[in-house]
């Protein structure tokens, strides 16, 4: 079963029944940051995901039980609408621990309706402001330039 948009829907708390960076962290592709995010070794924040639910027998890797965010603290500093609280995910962690989500929804939209005219919820900063994501950028950065 595929786990795509026409599938999987938010609720009134901007949640769903099971995450893909749930998946992905069960799967050991990465952990979710102190932005609420998947953060990859490899991309940072900037990957765009989906799941699909399967009986095949597969080879997982180990799941990721804790932030590898450390000290650093980037997009907490640089969140637009402070809606990042700073703390450290691990397994046992709630979304509200780490951020307020209508908080980190409005002010997006009022920044892409103030640049574009466009009322949507895109912002951003966190996933171009993590050093993974920087790391990521740089080594590939021939590719976009």
């Amino acid at each position: 079963m595929a786990q795509t948009s026409t599938y999987v829907t938010s609720d009134e708390n901007l949640t769903t029944y099971l995450p893909h960076k749930t998946v992905a962290t069960r799967a050991g592709m990465g952990w979710i940051g102190k932005n609420a995010l998947l953060v990859t070794q490899q991309y940072g924040s900037a990957v765009r995901i989906s799941s699909v639910l399967t009986d095949m027998p597969v080879i997982p890797d180990m799941p990721i039980n804790d932030s590898r965010c450390g000290k650093c603290s980037k997009c907490v500093d640089d969140c637009p609408a402070t809606a990042i609280k700073g703390k450290l995910w691990n397994i046992n962690s709630t979304r509200e621990e780490l951020l307020d989500p209508f908080k980190c929804r409005k002010k997006a939209r009022e920044l892409l309706r103030q640049r574009i005219g466009i009322e949507m919820s895109l912002c951003g900063k966190c996933i171009e402001i993590c050093p993974y994501t920087q790391q990521y950028i740089k080594r590939n950065s021939h590719r976009y330039n």
